[in-house]
């Protein structure tokens, strides 16, 4: 399953990056080029489609997509003061960076300074995944949602208290609890925000913005 994950991450990451710089860059030749020799684990694109982050075992690696070239400036090694452990999901808010790891920490960049230590913030006993962030902009809604993959639950990380507020058991129809696999943050226009949360059963749940439950929503289905 962790394998299935990082190749599911693989292939968002390249889809992200592929539509971050058509958008970014319509007027320039394309060129093909190798920024990392590895499979990355997560991948995150600002919000301007400028840059494109990549994490491979204990770096996470900037690329510029304007050059198509490694940034001079990159982030620092995670490795001692709680930084260590295999980053599983990344993602951006604000000009910060927020990637989970496999020993339950919750890496923290400023992307302002990107030469500065990262922070570290542990907030499960196992295994993180994917995460997402609240991207209406409202200070109020400054969340991220993230798989808590060991405890087959959503934790709601709050920016500004910075600290886990909420967790969200997901469970089947026999009331087992599943891991949960990837999710997406809906943001809507004149209604609720919502995060979708796929998981490893197959079934897809629907957590409402401010909402401490999951909906189960659907089961997947044969070809």
């Amino acid at each position: 399953m962790k394998n299935t994950s990082k190749i599911i991450a693989g292939l968002i990451g390249l889809l992200c990056v592929t539509a971050g710089i058509l958008l970014a860059f319509p007027d320039q030749e394309k060129a093909t080029v190798s920024f990392i020799s590895s499979q990355p684990s997560a991948i995150a694109v600002t919000d301007d489609n400028r840059y494109v982050f990549f994490a491979v075992g204990d770096r996470i690696i900037r690329g510029d997509l304007a050059s198509w070239e490694t940034t001079t400036d990159q982030i620092p090694d995670l490795t001692g003061n709680n930084l260590s452990g295999g980053v599983d999901g990344m993602a951006i808010r604000n000009n910060t960076l927020y990637a989970t790891q496999s020993d339950g920490d919750l890496i923290v960049v400023d992307l302002n300074d990107i030469t500065a230590q990262p922070r570290s913030v542990n907030i499960s006993t196992g295994t993180l995944g994917h995460i997402v962030a609240d991207t209406s902009g409202d200070p109020a809604d400054d969340q991220l949602y993230i798989a808590d993959v060991a405890n087959k639950q959503i934790l709601v990380f709050d920016i500004g208290d910075n600290q886990v507020t909420a967790t969200i058991k997901l469970f089947d129809q026999f009331d087992s609890p599943i891991e949960p696999v990837a999710l997406v943050f809906d943001q809507r226009t004149g209604s609720t925000n919502q995060v979708y949360v796929s998981t490893a059963s197959g079934l897809l749940f629907q957590i409402l913005v401010g909402a401490t439950t999951a909906t189960r929503r659907a089961a997947s289905t044969s070809p």
